[in-house]
């Protein structure tokens, strides 16, 4: 807390991922845990690699932990989509 009586706001940890984060939300029923949703649109190359029209869907879940005794944040689980390629699925640790 700061002097003035304002709460401060530290970072406790940083994590380099793939995509720009979309979104963040914590859970309700385990306040530890939160999610980290990532969303992008990549334009598509013809067989020339030409950029064309068509643009693919692709996004990401990561699903982290904070931990108070050593302020620093566990992974515990992710899954990644790509609409293109209809790929879903999980990743290991990161």
């Amino acid at each position: 807390m700061a002097e003035d009586g304002v709460p401060t706001i530290k970072s406790i940890s940083s994590l380099i991922i793939d995509s720009p984060p979309s979104c963040l939300e914590f859970s309700p029923w385990q306040r530890d845990v939160f999610v980290v949703g990532t969303y992008s649109l990549e334009a598509n190359a013809n067989k020339n690699g030409a950029p064309t029209s068509q643009q693919v869907r692709k996004g990401s879940l990561m699903v982290l932990q904070v931990k108070d005794d050593k302020e620093m944040l566990e992974y515990l689980s992710s899954f990644y989509y790509d609409a293109d390629r209809s790929t879903k699925g999980s990743y290991g640790n990161l």
